[in-house]
């Protein structure tokens, strides 16, 4: 989403009765994954590889629904 329209989508959203916030902001992707609380920031680190994926196939191959 363009920057300047994520606030016309809260108050949109809002307006409707869907609780809503900007949690988050896209940056380059030089900059690294960031978590910044107030004055701090630190790089996150990810392991490339989304648990959710393996669980969810391995559910399928039991026939679970």
């Amino acid at each position: 989403m363009r920057p300047h329209k994520a606030e016309a989508v809260v108050d949109a959203l809002n307006a409707k009765g869907i609780l809503s916030a900007i949690v988050a902001e896209m940056r380059p992707s030089e900059e690294g994954l960031r978590m910044i609380q107030g004055s701090m920031s630190r790089l996150l680190k990810h392991s490339g590889k989304d648990p959710y994926w393996s669980s969810f196939s391995r559910a399928l191959e039991r026939g679970w629904k």
